[in-house]
This record gives C-alpha cells, sequence and structure tokens, in this order.
C-alpha cells in the first residue's frame, strides 16, 4: 500500500456526500464534577481540563470590542477560563470604562446598578460563543488590607446575603460561569459574609460552580473544610515555591511550598475535588521572584506542568497584564502564554483525567532530586499502567539523568520527549521500553527556547479506545448529532515520519476522533484542523498519497501481522474533498470500493469534520463480488484500529500524525495497530 510517502496502499474506496457542517468539539455547559471527584466534566461527561488566564480586570476595564479582542486571543492561545473580578478595588475607582458604577452608593452591595452588570452579562454571553468559562470573584477580599475588606465589614452578612441572591438571579441564564470567593486572603472574621453570598448564589443558581480563593500558601480547603461548607465544589490551591519571603510567611502563617507538594496534600483529602492551581508566579510581573533566576517562561511552565503532574486538573496563568492595562494587546506575543496552549495540547493528547501522581516517588528509582526542591522530577501515571508523564524541571544543568522504574510488564511501551516550549516531540530511543528492568533517560539538552525543561512521555503502542453501542442508526451528514455526546474523544498526535516538518502551531494540524457501533456499523467521528487543505490530483487513483488524506486501519479479529496486498486487514485511504477511498486489490492495484463506507465531510472555517459508518469485514473479503457479508457486531468485540491523517501543505508530505505512538509501518504491519473495543 502506498502510505503517505514511499509506499504500496491496500485499500477500499467510498462515494462520499460533501456538506458544509458546523463541526462539533464544543464544551457543553456548565461544568460539573466527574463521577470520581477528580476533574470536571461538561454535561456530556468529557472531561474539561481548565486552562485559565488571570485578567482581573476584564470587565471594568475594557470595552466591549475589546474585551471579545482579548477572549480571542486568549482562546487563540489555548485557554478555555478566564479569571475575572466582578468588582474593582474600591480604593481605586469601581467604576467600568464606561462610566457606570456597580452601586448607587457606592460600596453598598444592596444597591446594584444594573448598567454595570448588564455590561458584564454582554461580556459573559461572548465569552460562551468562544467557548470560555468566566471564572468570576464576587467580592475581593485582598491580601494586605484595602480592597473589600472594609466594605464586607460594613456590609455584614446580611448584606452578603442580599448580593449574592442578587447575582444567583441576573447571572442564572448563562452556564459558562463559575463563581471564585474571598481573594487573596483567608476568610478570617468574614466567614459569614461569604458563606451567605456562596449559599444565596446556590440557591438562585445551583448549577454554577463555587470555589474559594484563600490567602497565599493556603488552599480552599485549608481554610474552609467541605464538610461545614456543602456549596465548595473545589479547591484552589495559592502557592509560589519554597521559603518566598512574603508577607505570610513572616507572619508566621505557614511555610510556602512547592506547587507539587500542595497538590500531593490536596490529593489525600477527602472527600475528593477537582484541584486547580489557581494563582501562582505572573509572567512578567516585577523579577521573576524565584531562587534559581530562571525567567519567566520558565516559571510559570514549571508551575503549570507541577500543578497537574502533581494531582491537578487544572491551572491558572497568570501575566503583568492582570489589571488589564492600555498594553493589553502585547499579551499576543508572551512566550510563556503561547507555551500554555502547548501545556494543555500535551495533556489533552492522553487520557490525562486517568492519570494518578506518583505519590511514593517510586518511579523515579535514582536521579529525581530532592523532594520539596525545585529540581524534584514528577511522575503521572495512567490508572492502567500504560501511560507515564514525567516532568524534568529546569535547572542550571544541561542535562539530567535519570532512572525510571515503571510498575508494569507491558512489554510495547514507547517513550518520546516533549519540548514544553515549542510543542515537538523527539524519540527517546527506537526500542520498546523493557519494563521488567529499570531505564536510564537523558534529556536532550536544551530545549527550543534555550532552558532544560523537557517532559518524558511513555505510552503504549497498543493505545486502547472504548466505543458504545447505539440503539439507533447514526445519521451520516458531517453535522455530529446528538448521539455522539458523551462519546469521549481522543487525540491524533503522535508523528509516524521521521523527517517530519515542524508543525508551527495547533492551526497547522490537530486532530481527534470519537467512535460509536451498531450490529452493522463502526461509526467515526474525525475532527481535523488544517490550515491549508490540499487535495489537488484529479484522478483518485493516481498518486493519492501525495495530496492530504485520512487514513482509517481494521483489523477486525486482532490477528496482527502482514497485510500488504491481502485482506487480513483494512486500511481506508480517504480524500480530503471528495471523500472517495483507495487501496490495493490483492494484485497489487489501486481501486475504488463504491458503496463499502459512508462518508460526509464536513467545514467550519479551517475545522473538517469527517463523520463515516464502516462495515467491518473479515479476511474472506472478494473484491468485485456482491457476495460479501459484513461482520455482525456485538459487544466484547475488540478490533485493531489505528487512525492517521497526511498534511501536505502545498509542497509535497510534511506530516504524518497517527494514533499509536509508532505506526509508520502500519501499511505493512497490522501488530501496529491500536485497539477498539466494543462496549455496551
Amino acid at each position: 500500500m502506498k502510505h503517505c510517502k514511499n509506499i504500496l496502499i491496500l485499500g477500499a474506496l467510498i462515494f462520499a456526500t460533501i456538506s458544509t457542517a458546523i463541526a462539533g468539539g464544543s464544551p457543553a455547559f456548565p461544568l460539573k464534577i466527574s463521577k470520581n471527584g477528580r476533574y470536571f466534566v461538561d454535561q456530556n461527561e468529557a472531561p474539561f481540563f481548565y486552562n485559565a488566564e488571570t485578567a482581573w480586570r476584564l470587565f471594568t476595564n475594557l470595552t466591549k470590542e475589546d474585551a471579545v479582542a482579548l477572549m480571542k486571543i486568549r482562546k487563540e492561545q489555548g485557554f478555555n477560563v478566564i479569571q475575572t473580578s466582578l468588582l474593582a478595588n474600591p480604593e481605586e475607582k469601581l467604576s467600568n470604562i464606561y462610566g457606570d458604577d456597580p452601586f448607587t452608593s457606592y460600596t453598598d452591595v444592596t444597591t446594584p446598578y444594573d448598567p454595570y452588570f448588564d455590561h458584564v452579562k454582554w461580556v459573559i454571553s461572548e465569552a460562551e460563543k468562544l467557548d470560555l468559562v468566566i471564572a468570576i470573584t464576587a467580592v475581593w477580599k485582598g491580601c494586605c488590607g484595602g480592597d473589600w475588606a472594609e466594605a464586607l465589614t460594613e456590609n455584614g452578612p446580611q448584606n452578603m446575603r442580599v448580593f449574592g441572591k442578587y447575582l444567583g438571579k441576573k447571572f442564572k441564564d448563562h452556564s459558562n460561569i463559575n463563581w471564585i470567593l474571598g481573594g487573596d486572603n483567608d476568610p478570617g472574621g468574614h466567614l459569614d459574609h461569604y458563606r451567605e453570598l456562596a449559599v444565596a448564589i446556590e440557591r438562585e443558581s445551583p448549577l454554577q460552580l463555587q470555589t474559594f480563593h484563600a490567602a497565599s500558601s493556603h488552599s480552599s480547603s485549608d481554610v474552609l473544610p467541605y464538610s461545614s461548607q456543602g456549596w465548595l465544589d473545589y479547591t484552589m490551591t495559592y502557592t509560589y515555591y519554597g521559603g518566598k519571603d512574603v508577607w505570610l510567611t513572616i507572619l508566621k502563617r505557614g511555610d510556602m511550598k512547592e506547587v507539587y507538594e500542595v497538590n500531593h496534600i490536596e490529593y489525600y483529602k477527602r472527600p475528593i475535588r477537582p484541584i486547580i492551581l489557581g494563582e501562582s508566579q505572573y509572567e512578567g510581573d516585577g523579577a521573576p521572584q524565584n531562587p534559581d533566576e530562571l525567567d519567566f517562561p520558565s516559571v510559570v511552565r514549571r508551575q503549570a506542568y507541577w500543578s497537574v503532574l502533581g494531582g491537578g486538573s487544572g491551572h491558572a496563568y497568570g501575566s503583568w497584564n492582570w489589571k488589564v492595562t492600555p498594553e493589553w494587546r502585547k499579551v499576543k506575543d508572551m512566550p510563556g502564554a503561547i507555551q500554555m496552549g502547548y501545556f494543555r495540547r500535551f495533556f489533552e493528547d492522553r487520557r490525562w483525567h486517568t492519570y494518578e501522581p506518583d505519590l511514593e516517588g517510586s518511579i523515579v528509582s535514582a536521579g529525581a532530586g530532592k523532594y520539596g526542591q525545585t529540581d524534584y522530577i514528577t511522575v503521572s501515571y495512567a490508572a492502567d499502567k500504560l501511560g507515564y508523564a514525567v516532568y524534568i524541571p529546569p535547572s542550571a544543568k544541561t542535562q539530567r539523568t535519570f532512572t525510571l522504574t515503571l510498575p508494569t510488564n507491558h512489554k510495547r511501551l514507547k517513550a518520546k520527549w516533549f519540548d514544553p516550549t515549542s510543542g515537538k516531540y523527539q524519540s527517546a530511543g527506537d526500542d520498546f521500553l523493557k519494563t521488567s528492568e529499570p531505564v536510564a533517560f537523558t534529556t536532550p539538552g536544551q530545549n527550543a527556547a534555550g532552558s532544560t525543561d523537557w517532559l518524558l512521555a511513555i505510552e503504549s503502542i497498543d493505545q486502547s479506545y472504548e466505543a458504545r453501542n447505539v440503539d439507533k442508526k447514526v445519521k451520516i451528514d458531517g453535522q455530529a448529532e446528538t448521539l455522539w455526546e458523551g462519546a469521549p474523544w481522543a487525540s491524533i498526535s503522535n508523528e509516524w515520519l521521521p523527517d517530519a516538518a515542524e508543525l508551527s502551531s495547533p492551526q497547522d494540524f490537530s486532530g481527534k476522533y470519537k467512535a460509536l457501533w451498531s450490529e452493522k456499523y463502526l461509526y467515526l467521528l474525525v475532527q481535523i484542523t488544517d490550515d491549508q487543505l490540499v487535495d489537488d490530483i484529479e484522478d483518485p487513483l493516481d498518486d493519492y498519497w501525495e495530496d492530504d488524506l485520512l487514513e482509517v486501519f481494521v483489523d477486525p479479529d486482532m490477528s496482527g501481522g502482514l497485510h500488504q496486498n491481502n485482506y487480513n486487514a483494512f486500511a481506508y485511504h480517504i480524500a480530503a474533498k471528495d471523500g472517495k477511498v483507495v487501496d490495493l486489490d490483492v494484485s497489487g492495484k489501486p481501486v475504488l470500493f463504491e458503496n463499502h463506507l459512508k462518508i460526509s465531510i464536513g467545514k467550519a472555517g479551517n475545522v473538517y469534520t469527517w463523520e463515516m459508518a464502516i462495515p467491518i469485514y473479515d479476511n474472506t473479503f472478494q473484491y468485485g463480488t456482491s457476495k460479501n457479508k459484513p461482520l455482525s457486531l456485538e459487544a466484547g468485540k475488540v478490533l485493531g484500529f489505528s487512525i492517521a491523517y497526511c498534511d501536505d501543505d502545498g509542497n509535497g508530505r510534511e506530516n504524518f500524525i497517527g494514533t499509536v505512538p509508532e505506526g509508520l509501518d502500519s501499511w505493512i504491519d497490522a501488530s501496529l495497530f491500536g485497539r477498539l473495543k466494543l462496549i455496551q
């Protein structure tokens, strides 16, 4: 089979109906807590990775047009949450850019002025169109006096209850809101004030999640135990680095710990709740302020990866633009912000929500550094032990050597390095890991930004997807009907070409898929982002591998082995524009298989949604006869299965990206396919 660049293809053709459709993938708000309590999901149970930008003055300092422009920049960078304040500091000014004050009687929260809050509603509505969550601090107490601390006392708990009722009613029709109470301080003498505010909001808007932003070095659950605060849905941690000389440590309120230490402590707490690093070092805000003298991007990367690998389900990035100054457009070029997009993509490329932290520190058996210090290597692993993520933080050492001892005897694990400054992968060795023995690794040296932090991703080549059964026929129209809701996305992110061109951004290429099944069909929904679609060859049987195309590999009986020029396995090569599918028959001749598959391709901007119904044939299939009968599918059946995409940006084949870590020879060997299990 001719496979992307230089190989012969085995296959089948289909004629497809090409339609313009809105691509799926938007989260179904409001968010809720997963069944195991560890992370957020949308209303379809799809995991939601919390990747926040902190723009505390979004509502007050920007016009409507500029607020939308800033949110669009952050969305393009990969952020999906904006943390912002409902109210400004009363010691400065409370009015927004249009001159509207929030209250008719300055800080009396029982006198809300509707035009101010109508502007807030408008911005929230625009954020929802961009699939952004707005996490709102209702009344910011402040770290060091000032802010709303004095006004909280003056208003009293009864006024906060009135204000909470107003907010709950005013914003109840918005499904993309989370509430953050507190603000850079512990509740102290204002516990009743915040409880009344929270409970009143919850009564009016029970589906909007709430948390508490405590003082630096404290988490929400440190100061508000879940058992006594039923409204507290998730915890925010807040720390910088060990020994940071801030007013909290001077006043002996607690030692500042590293981000991963704080999250490890939270991970043990019960009941289980999602953990978010709500605030830490800001990029470009003052001096870098860390004992290692790292640059800002290195610090924000380190704290982000420490947060998630330490057991968190997300992180909030911040920058000098937290006040949203007139220079806000410059955030578009900030390296740390851009790298937060790679951060999100790294985790969403794998089953991040099934990962758990190595709390015992047993996986890195040598060279891990010292726990509680900035050189400590953090590890998280999938519950089934078929995936590992290892973060080697930046340090003065150009290279670091460490040893892994993996708690599994699986023999088909592959390792690759991920550069957190470029979003690029590179090989960490050509062979499968022999996991019965410790394995030593040495980092590649400086990354693309000249720093020294790296991630080591280790994954099973037997990537497995569980497709659930549907009891009615899926309409193949490229529009992702409601039957697809609840089916999990899986990524197409493993580079198969050793000399692949660099992917400049997720807009250059990114891909993911879902699967369902019925007795007659395997259904696939594939979403591809490609900034330049190339499908110029008119004859579908002539050099079809030179254009952009989607490939679907199916081994009906999981027998593996060679499948070139036979039907031991199928490799469907689907043209990007007209949906025709090419394969070789047993004589090695490329042929088209009419009416074999049903496909529709939808388009929205540079996002393409491929929806298809695939009948599954076994190795008795014969080309050119009507006697072929597809298999009847049933729960429990396991298929060999992979998806890949050839990306051509006009200069020939540049990239080949698949669902399994090592798939370049899939055109020959079905043993390299992943697995797809049919479940009820």
